[in-house]
């Protein structure tokens, strides 16, 4: 695993961390998982706060540019696969992954996901068995 530092310049409120790993079934397929933070428990935004994400780190091993990911946020927590969050409401446009297969990409984004809510990523997988990453670095406050 690469390990990526960015400089955001200041920024207070609480740093978040949240990794979302989606593998894709025997077909091509859109999956859905909400943010884990830590790694093992899903991400839901604390009470009277703002989860402000500001950098995405994705990977796939795919080099279709048909395949994408997008941030978003809903009702309830999901795990990895085809049940979407009840509300979604979506945040970021579709963005792509990488063209050249395996290989990490760094996205600086700006989105919010208001308190009480489990912020997700949707991936669109075009091809089989692929395997997509999203880390999204943000803060609550």
């Amino acid at each position: 695993m690469a390990v990526f530092f960015k400089s955001v310049g200041v920024i207070g409120g609480t740093p978040k961390s949240s990794m979302v790993t989606t593998i894709s079934a025997a077909a091509p397929q859109t999956r859905y998982m909400t943010l884990e933070s830590p790694v093992g428990t899903a991400y839901q935004v604390t009470a009277l706060k703002t989860f402000k994400a500001a950098i995405a780190q994705v990977y796939s091993s795919s080099s279709n540019s048909a395949d994408s990911w997008q941030l978003g946020y809903g009702d309830n927590a999901v795990a990895d696969g085809t049940t979407v969050p009840t509300t979604p409401q979506y945040v970021t446009a579709a963005l792509g992954f990488n063209a050249a297969t395996g290989r990490w990409q760094s996205v600086d984004i700006y989105a919010e996901c208001p308190a009480g809510k489990y912020p997700f990523i949707k991936t669109i997988n075009t091809s089989t068995g692929m395997t997509n990453r999203v880390y999204i670095l943000g803060i609550e406050e």
